[in-house]
């Protein structure tokens, strides 16, 4: 198991393009170093932003849910 995963990586494992993963990297979304000119994604970080989206996603349908009741 890798540690810390680059851009590329990162993206293929997200399942999205490069330039979002670089998005995500340049506004602090995505927690990253410099391994010289190499940037990283610890994996612990990819795990927590897909912990981050599956937590609000069944909030988000725990609301729909809750909202939708009929009453008879």
């Amino acid at each position: 198991m890798k540690i810390a995963y680059s851009i590329k990586e990162t993206a293929e494992l997200l399942g999205c393009g490069l330039n979002k993963t670089y998005d995500m990297v340049h506004s602090n979304a995505l927690p990253h170093f410099k391994f010289g000119k190499k940037i990283m994604i610890p994996a612990n970080a990819i795990s927590e932003l897909v912990n981050q989206s599956t937590n609000k996603i069944n909030n988000d349908r725990q609301k729909i849910n809750t909202n939708t009741k009929c009453t008879t």
